[in-house]
């Protein structure tokens, strides 16, 4: 396959550097732009892997600082920031994704626990489109 877009859904810049990294080998192997979405998820408060907290808003400034430090191949990238409600944010990726060849995305694991009682939002999105995927542990 000759992948002609990819979109990187991208969701911290601070922890998701090695996702960024691959995501930009790709897509200079493949000579195609790559294109970062980034959902900022409108919740007052969230509730993940034990923590509770509010969601830094990332900008689009800060996603291109680290862009900047990371693009060591030139590779023509874009970036879509998307405000989306939590509960819609598996539905917002997969309609962002649908006009893409390849669509990468990061897992984090699970506990046991999370494992048994709920799928990961890479897995859901995964169940809902036709897209390419290519899932990297983060």
């Amino acid at each position: 396959m000759d992948y002609q877009k990819i979109l990187l859904a991208y969701s911290d810049p601070k922890k998701d550097v090695k996702l960024l990294e691959a995501a930009l080998d790709i897509a200079h192997r493949y000579g195609a732009p790559l294109t970062l979405i980034h959902l900022n998820v409108q919740t007052g408060a969230h509730i993940a892997h034990g923590y509770v907290g509010f969601q830094h808003m990332y900008n689009e400034q800060e996603i291109e600082e680290q862009l900047k430090n990371l693009n060591k191949q030139d590779v023509k990238t874009e970036i879509k920031i998307v405000k989306a409600r939590s509960v819609d944010v598996v539905e917002t990726i997969v309609r962002e994704s649908k006009p893409y060849d390849l669509l990468i995305t990061g897992h984090n694991h699970m506990n046991f626990l999370e494992a048994h009682i709920t799928h990961s939002t890479d897995e859901k999105v995964i169940n809902q489109i036709n897209t390419h995927t290519l899932v990297i542990p983060v």
